[in-house]
């Protein structure tokens, strides 16, 4: 077999691993423990990370300067259970955003600029304690 073709397979095998188990971005403290936890905090990402874990249970973007939630990115982390959102610059928080969070059990919200909470956002969500505040 030629080198070229070791080369191929080693990038292609390290790009399933990726896909797989996801990329900690940088700024990011990511654990592949039981745990699956990823801390963001002050990472200056501006949105929630879509190359993630999927597996992720903890996830905490605080301080990242995040403006707006992409529901399609959140939908790839359904076995979350802590989602910390504080000191963020939401202002909105949309329709069914958290329908598949199924598991999420703390959604921290404090310190954004929300001034929206749109009907249903957050249908399916059960044992969730919610902290909003200015």
């Amino acid at each position: 077999m030629c080198p070229q073709r070791y080369v191929q397979i080693a990038l292609s095998s390290l790009a399933l691993a990726m896909y797989a188990y996801g990329m900690c971005p940088t700024g990011c403290e990511c654990t592949s423990d039981e745990r699956h936890t990823v801390t963001c905090d002050g990472a200056l990402l501006q949105e929630i990370p879509s190359l993630l874990d999927p597996r992720t249970r903890r996830l905490s973007l605080a301080h990242c300067n995040i403006r707006t939630l992409d529901a399609d990115v959140l939908e790839l982390y359904a076995d979350l259970e802590y989602l910390d959102l504080s000191g963020n610059d939401l202002e909105d928080i949309g329709r069914g955003f958290f329908r598949y969070q199924t598991r999420l059990k703390v959604l921290k919200l404090k310190r954004n600029k929300i001034s929206t909470i749109q009907r249903d956002a957050f249908v399916g969500l059960s044992a969730l304690q919610v902290r909003i505040s200015s």
